[in-house]
């Protein structure tokens, strides 16, 4: 019979992926857990649990959340397929702005962009728009206005996007009567439009063509090969021609995928029918896209061109200008980046999803990303010893958590990467890049998450329960989800129990003072005694379970016979710990409310291997609780 002691005095490599359980050569198995839910790693190696939420307010219908920062204060924008809602960080609304152009799918797939003043959001199947407040402090959410070509002619064209859609051997004619094709067409001229091959739809009607550098408004479209239109520049000529672009963006070949700001111009990543496309603005004019000569502060249009066909998802603007496509990651460098200077190249070949669009988030200068697969969160960064850029996958030990991920968020505060899972769960890991902590667990809500976002430091969910979604806030002083108060003069015994809540285990406080959990399966909840206010909110449990008892170093197998002997548990400010050492789940009665120091239990029982824990802490009770380390005496039989 051999005596071991196994101290785990970190958590920072997070809840293991069950299939690296067998590598017990790995430093992971002594800094990681075997089940880590609801519970949150620290950096310096502890373990906490998670906050709470507090409900806010109810979102029928909303299906995205934008955080939104304008000179007035924090917002947060809520897209529904029936409308638009501005709200303040305590849930209130402000502004509700009908009908939303975006469907519920749409809103999920958003992009968006804002520079202090506007908000821009762009869907390759709908016309982009952009969120602002008026003079009178109204707000609006309308079409984006390119720049016009002449500013004082109400119908003169925009200074927007055009590329060639058309095959390079399709030739065009503009024709004015009878005139010969060698004769000039003037400005204001209407003229009859020829291709060699069918281009125009009824979706042309009212939009524009360049040729030869300038345009021409289609007035009518009468077949595939023919159109009417006015001149709004003379033409040298009417001679045919294949110099000739249509609009990139509009109802026939779609709109801006997606959107950035870097270096005082707006970019454009992508289009429905042109994905690997990027467009720059002109410097410091946001919706000015002509090219121009080429000056440095003109605007940029370029292909993404590589042995593959590239699809922009997403553009992010980090120390350089990032592409994130869905076969690789692209950098634009030049400083500043000047149609002359531009320098773009293929850095990894990883990918991002096409069939979600998590959006990047950036941690210390690393950005974070989901690949392809779906299955990993990559770390896009510039590594010294390669010279080039690196895309390392952060969630190696943790892939099991890693499904389906619909959303990328940093809060920064509480130095988590939040990860929105498609099965309404959340992933978080706790980051430190300077000491090399990534450590993932999960988390459950009383219902589905359906989006997260941040605004003014504070994290923000979309829960939906019972068929209802409401907008709740992370918060680190409850340890209950959707936490409400409720008052009423005078005290009371009997309180209505809110709809969401009926039929989960809910917590209960009464005038400041814990009453207990309660499994609420009628719309009334009666207290023992009268109480003018009451806290309540839904239980949600924390659990911790370590990977193994048996030290590797010990030179002992890792199946080995063995009994824990003794449990110490060094805890921080916790208030109630349950934990089960062999006997089954048993409240720990601490000797002070909140306790900091070592408490030690014995443990019992036989076990082998991963037969069984040596210790498991699982608790619903609404109290703070932090571990910072765990120490196990067992004897192994060898």
């Amino acid at each position: 019979m051999a005596r071991a002691i196994r101290i785990q005095t970190s958590f920072a490599s997070g809840e293991l992926d069950p299939v690296l359980f067998g590598r017990i050569d790995l430093r992971a198995q002594e800094e990681g857990a075997a089940r880590l839910r609801n519970a949150v790693p620290l950096p310096t190696g502890g373990v906490r649990r998670r906050p709470g939420t507090v409900l806010l307010t109810a979102l029928p219908g909303v299906a995205r959340l934008i955080g939104f920062a304008t000179a007035e204060g924090d917002h947060l924008v809520a897209v529904a397929d029936d409308r638009v809602e501005i709200l303040t960080p305590d849930g209130t609304a402000v502004a509700t702005l009908a009908p939303s152009p975006w469907n519920t799918e749409q809103a999920r797939d958003l992009s968006w962009v804002a520079d202090g003043t506007r908000l821009l959001l762009c869907h390759p199947e709908v016309a982009p728009r952009e969120l602002l407040r008026d003079d009178t402090g109204s707000w609006l959410l309308r079409p984006w206005a390119f720049r016009a070509v002449d500013p004082t002619d109400p119908l003169s064209p925009r200074r927007e996007p055009f590329a060639r859609f058309a095959p390079p051997e399709v030739r065009l004619q503009l024709r004015l009567g009878s005139n010969p094709p060698s004769d000039p067409l003037p400005a204001g001229s209407l003229v009859e439009i020829l291709t060699t091959a069918p281009v125009f739809t009824n979706g042309h009607v009212d939009g524009w063509l360049r040729v030869r550098g300038r345009h021409v408004r289609i007035t009518n479209v009468r077949s595939a090969t023919e159109a009417d239109g006015l001149l709004f520049e003379a033409q040298p000529d009417g001679r045919t021609t294949t110099d000739w672009q249509e609009q990139a963006f509009g109802p026939v070949h779609g709109w801006p995928r997606s959107v950035a700001f870097h270096q005082n111009r707006l970019v454009i990543g992508g289009s429905r029918d042109l994905p690997d496309h990027v467009w720059l603005s002109k410097s410091g004019a946001p919706f000015d896209f002509d090219l121009g000569t080429g000056l440095d502060d003109e605007a940029i249009a370029f292909r993404l061109t590589a042995d593959r066909r590239q699809v922009v998802r997403q553009v992010y603007s980090g120390r350089r200008l990032q592409i994130f496509t869905d076969a690789g990651e692209w950098v634009v460098e030049g400083e500043p980046v000047t149609p002359s200077g531009l320098r773009v190249s293929l850095q990894t070949r990883i990918g991002s999803r096409r069939d979600a669009n998590p959006r990047p988030a950036e941690v210390d200068g690393a950005t974070m990303f989901v690949g392809a697969s779906g299955r990993e969160v990559r770390e896009f960064i510039f590594t010294d010893s390669e010279q080039a850029y690196q895309a390392a996958d952060i969630a190696l030990l943790s892939r099991h958590l890693v499904e389906d991920p619909r959303d990328l968020l940093f809060d920064r505060r509480r130095r988590l990467l939040l990860l929105l899972r498609g099965d309404g769960r959340l992933a978080t890991a706790t980051i430190d890049r300077n000491s090399n902590v990534v450590a993932w667990s999960l988390h459950e809500f009383g219902g589905e998450l359906r989006a997260i976002e941040e605004s003014g430091g504070e994290v923000f969910l979309l829960v939906e329960r019972g068929g209802q979604r409401f907008l709740e806030r992370w918060d680190d002083g409850v340890a209950m989800d959707a936490v409400r108060d409720l008052t009423t003069s005078p005290p009371t015994t009997v309180w209505n129990v809110p709809d969401d809540l009926q039929g989960g285990r809910v917590g209960v406080f009464a005038d400041g003072g814990f009453v207990g959990m309660f499994e609420l399966s009628s719309p009334s909840l009666e207290l023992p005694s009268p109480a003018g206010s009451v806290t309540l909110g839904l239980a949600y449990a924390t659990e911790i379970e370590p990977v193994s008892a048996v030290p590797a170093a010990a030179g002992l197998p890792p199946d080995a016979l063995y009994r824990p002997v003794r449990v110490s548990f060094r805890l921080h400010e916790t208030a109630r710990l349950t934990v089960d050492i062999g006997r089954g789940l048993r409240e720990v009665p601490l000797p002070d409310d909140p306790f900091t120091g070592d408490y030690a239990l014995r443990a019992f029982g036989w076990r082998r291997g991963r037969d069984a824990a040596p210790w498991r802490i699982l608790q619903d009770l609404p109290f703070p609780f932090t571990l910072l380390s765990a120490t196990t005496e067992l004897e192994v039989n060898r």
